[in-house]
């Protein structure tokens, strides 16, 4: 039993005699007697024992004591939270009762939150006398101030006419007080509701704003939370600057504006429709400046404001204009140009307020030349003005008519308008052109002196190319010619006549073409002998010489010698000299510089019979050729 067995136990032999000092004691041995120990039991430090539950508020600290007693040998005690261990914050204490039996104790320091409301806290005892561990366990009610949270039903933004459910969840211990609240700018928050959700049903433009939940309980006041609601609408027209008729003079500035509401904010249009009911935008501000009124401003200006949701226009505000008459320069044509006896017809669209008069300047008309003015509607000759026509509102139509235009109607005519404001004034020219000037019999001489035209130029160019080709043929005969030319004149004599004459260097022989008859040509540039170009006796560098033809022979005579035997000189078949063909022109060297001339002069015979001398000299060497 614990009580007799448990202890240290020793074995002891006495001695053998009072005298003998041999007793014997052996060393102790520990007898544990296991018992399991009670349930344990949860108390705040120093004080009693906890029944039910721990109740604090959060942030405070819980300093609790778990005790185990009875059993043996003591126990090892812990403590968990949620069923986690929790670290020790000091050491088990173990005390021995009267009996042999233990008292064990643990202690607990812990800080607590609201996230430890309704937590479990347990103390766990191991002792090798159970199985399993025992354990007591305890429920912590914690007490905290609130806190909100809020959200919305529907997507931000929302559209006018639908439903709208804002929800607000307290969390708190204990329950709190739930209280809704609509912020306003200039009036402060007004309490909208003290339910956990606030309906609007159906949402309008005025529900748009901030709102504000908060909660109370004993412990204090929640941090509010807020939730906007944007109601989206069509925009508002809520201030205009002009209404009705608004009446302007020219050359005026005038400022209106346009103040519009709407969710989102809407984008903002001047619109204007003119007299003709064409409609112009006039601006994309709040504020439309007209700096310089014209008539052109006249009709119905609105403000037209939009956004994704919808439009809206404002009421029309009637533009007046008065002032000065304005011609419409754009659409005025100033000049016309027409046929001699067609019609003209002038028109001159203007504005103006009030209704001006109208009077055409026609210049110096007729014989007398007097010039002369129309007012609308009146008429002078072939010249007539007709009435002002109201196109729009205080827009008009002024026109001129000439019947049957003469050479003398082109000029100028001037419109003059004048009203109480002031005056205008545009001038319109005319040209008349003749058309007699061109008939069809004009045309007709002016396409037949073209064809022609074109005939000539045509024969123009063929002539051109026919004779560049001719003298391309000339000139390959002259390189193809088969030693057709005699021996030039810079190796030529004359044999065994050494003091006779030689021919000059310079002297060019033509050739002979193989035609059986003689022809003399000149030179390559097709020259001629010219009779202004022969010398006379007196200035010939052969002067004294005279020759004598006779059928087959020429016989120069030379003073003081005797008579000239050609046979002498006759070149021979076989020699240098010789050739097969012979020119039938000599040259003569003359001081000039464009070349040397070959004359042959007969006292006898005058400078026109070239040809019978050429004839006679070709009959000597006719044989030889």
């Amino acid at each position: 039993s614990m009580e007799y067995d448990n202890g240290v136990w020793q074995c002891q032999v006495t001695a053998s005699d009072f005298t003998q000092k041999d007793t014997l004691i052996s060393d102790g041995a520990q007898l544990v007697v296991r018992v399991a120990p009670d349930a344990p039991l949860i108390r705040k430090a120093g004080g009693g024992r906890l029944e039910v539950g721990l109740t604090a508020r959060a942030g405070e600290d819980l300093d609790l004591e778990c005790v185990s007693e009875g059993g043996n040998p003591a126990p090892l005690l812990s403590w968990r939270l949620r069923g986690q261990a929790l670290p020790l914050s000091e050491d088990q204490v173990d005390k021995r009762l009267p009996g042999g039996l233990w008292r064990s104790v643990l202690r607990l320091k812990i800080p607590v939150s609201r996230e430890d409301n309704g937590a479990e806290l347990e103390c766990v005892v191991e002792h090798s006398a159970v199985e399993e561990p025992v354990s007591t366990s305890i429920q912590l009610e914690i007490f905290y101030p609130p806190r909100v949270e809020v959200n919305t039903s529907t997507p931000d933004p929302t559209t006018e006419g639908t439903t709208v459910t804002l929800t607000c969840t307290a969390e708190s211990n204990p329950p709190a007080r739930i209280t809704w609240r609509k912020l306003d700018a200039t009036a402060g928050a007004d309490i909208v509701g003290r339910s956990s959700t606030l309906t609007l049903e159906p949402v309008v433009r005025t529900d748009a704003g901030t709102y504000q939940c908060s909660a109370e309980n004993e412990l204090g006041l929640s941090k509010p939370k807020s939730v906007p609601v944007h109601v989206q609408y069509a925009p508002v027209i809520v201030g205009l600057s002009a209404s009705g008729v608004l009446k302007v003079h020219t050359g005026e500035e005038k400022v209106l504006r346009c103040h519009a509401e709407g969710s989102p904010p809407p984008s903002i249009q001047w619109l204007q429709q003119t007299q003709s009911g064409e409609v112009l935008v006039r601006g994309y501000e709040p504020e439309l400046r007209i700096e310089r009124a014209s008539y052109a401003h006249q009709g119905s200006f609105v403000c037209a404001a939009r956004n994704q949701i919808g439009e809206v226009q404002s009421d029309p505000v009637q533009v007046e204009v008065h002032g000065r008459p304005e011609i419409d320069r754009f659409k005025a044509k100033t000049e016309h140009v027409l046929n001699l006896g067609d019609d003209l017809t002038a028109v001159v669209e203007f504005c103006a307020k009030p209704r001006p008069r109208a009077t055409w300047n026609l210049g110096a008309v007729g014989q007398a030349g007097r010039t002369v003015e129309l007012i609308a509607g009146s008429t002078f000759e072939r010249f007539h003005a007709g009435d002002l026509v109201e196109t729009s509102d205080h827009c008009y139509s002024a026109t001129l008519r000439v019947a049957r235009l003469q050479l003398s109607d082109s000029r100028e005519f001037q419109l003059r308008l004048e009203n109480e404001y002031g005056r205008e004034s545009i001038s319109t020219r005319v040209v008349v052109i003749d058309t007699r000037l061109f008939t069809e019999e004009v045309f007709a001489a002016i396409i037949v002196g073209g064809v022609l035209t074109i005939l000539l130029l045509t024969v123009v160019i063929i002539y051109v190319v026919r004779v560049g080709c001719c003298a391309g043929e000339v000139k390959q005969d002259i390189a193809g010619s088969d030693k057709t030319d005699l021996e030039s004149c810079r190796s030529s004599t004359v044999s065994n006549h050494s003091h006779h004459t030689v021919i000059p260097p310079d002297a060019l022989y033509g050739t002979v073409k193989k035609t059986g008859f003689f022809e003399p040509e000149f030179n390559n540039s097709k020259e001629k002998l010219r009779p202004d170009l022969i010398q006379s006796g007196a200035n010939s560098p052969y002067a004294g010489r005279n020759y004598t033809v006779n059928p087959g022979l020429i016989n120069p005579v030379e003073s003081g010698q005797g008579v000239y035997n050609p046979a002498r000189n006759q070149p021979q078949a076989g020699t240098d000299n010789y050739s097969g063909s012979y020119r039938g022109r000599k040259k003569v060297p003359e001081y000039r510089n464009q070349g040397v001339d070959c004359q042959i002069e007969n006292p006898s015979r005058s400078a026109s019979s070239t040809d019978e001398m050429l004839y006679a000299y070709s009959a000597q060497y006719r044989p030889n050729l």
